[in-house]
């Protein structure tokens, strides 16, 4: 009888002790909500949470990308230049998406780090 008293007292802890499914955040609902937050307050703000509303999988993936890379070895300034790169060659002509996916470039990099891969810095 004392034994089930001290099973059921340490599920009753450990149940506790994890989160609230309603509170808690995947890695990657934490990363765009943060990154959803900083873009608002950039020039192209509008744009880039237009586009996390659409495509939050490219963000995520591009964020996990960042982290493949600067486990491999890739700087930081390489990694964004082959990312700009990208951005350049598939949207054309298009000035506001260029502004809007390089800034959204800038502040995706650094959140990556601390979402996906604190291990390699920011």
């Amino acid at each position: 009888m004392q034994f089930f008293r001290y099973i059921i007292t340490l599920l009753t802890i450990v149940i506790l002790a994890l989160p609230s499914p309603a509170l808690a955040f995947t890695e990657d609902e934490g990363f765009l909500s943060e990154l959803r937050s900083l873009s608002r307050t950039q020039s192209e703000g509008e744009v880039i949470v237009a586009m996390l509303d659409q495509i939050p999988e490219v963000f995520v993936n591009a964020a996990q990308n960042y982290c493949e890379a600067r486990r491999d070895g890739k700087s930081i300034e390489m990694i964004e230049f082959t990312q700009s790169l990208n951005v350049f060659s598939k949207l054309g002509n298009n000035p506001v998406l260029e502004k809007a996916a390089l800034q959204a470039i800038g502040l995706s990099d650094g959140l990556a780090a601390r979402h996906y891969c604190p291990d390699v810095g920011e």
